[in-house]
């Protein structure tokens, strides 16, 4: 049997029909490595190139395509889905999924907007097929964002909230002139006595 010695692999003529019928299936140089026994994604690479196989796809509809095309078209067509949940499905990388949807975003439109993710952002949620793409949700008001916000502080540090909210009646009840001032010489005649009566006062009123 004819053996030949790829980057320290001896390839048999089964490991080159599965790399070849790798390639016609879509399937990129890491999932070929899997198929075959103590072999690298290195040395599929190598061994591609040997054999003078193309880098990229060419269906018969004369299209030319990468390697990783219809990976990402096959795990497309089993539901709609985001970025990173298609790189999840057909294991490839970020790289591979972008250059998937930039050059076929025509055959491709997104059909939702996905939940807010930690940053606040929303991913698009891609469908295969042509269509209008779903317009993106309004972001929210400043308001609604403090709102947020407010709710999330009760529900970690309520002590923070309540000496905030406590904080914020004294003043709002100062700019409503319910609270009395202070008077510095006053305090500077009479010291502490006199102080300790304006702050009685003040909790009168």
């Amino acid at each position: 049997m004819n053996r030949i010695i790829t980057a320290q692999r001896v390839w048999s003529p089964e490991d080159d029909a599965i790399l070849i019928k790798g390639r016609e299936d879509g399937l990129t140089s890491k999932q070929i490595a899997r198929l075959l026994h103590d072999c690298t994604e290195a040395m599929v690479k190598n061994r591609r190139a040997k054999l003078n196989l193309p880098v990229r796809v060419i269906h018969g509809s004369g299209i030319v395509m990468r390697s990783t095309t219809a990976t990402i078209r096959k795990a497309l067509e089993r539901g709609p889905c985001t970025r990173a949940e298609l790189r999840k499905r057909a294991g490839v990388s970020r790289q591979s999924v972008e250059r998937f949807i930039n050059e076929h975003r025509a055959e491709i439109h997104i059909c939702r907007w996905g939940k807010k993710l930690a940053n606040g952002s929303r991913p698009e949620v891609f469908k295969l097929g042509a269509g209008e793409d779903k317009p993106k949700p309004s972001p929210m008001s400043k308001s609604e964002i403090y709102k947020r916000w407010y709710e999330k502080q009760k529900r970690d540090r309520p002590d923070a909230v309540a000496a905030r909210s406590a904080r914020d009646r004294f003043h709002r009840r100062e700019r409503e002139g319910k609270v009395l001032r202070r008077d510095p010489a006053a305090v500077a005649l009479f010291g502490a006595p006199a102080l300790k009566a304006d702050s009685a006062e003040a909790s009168l009123c």
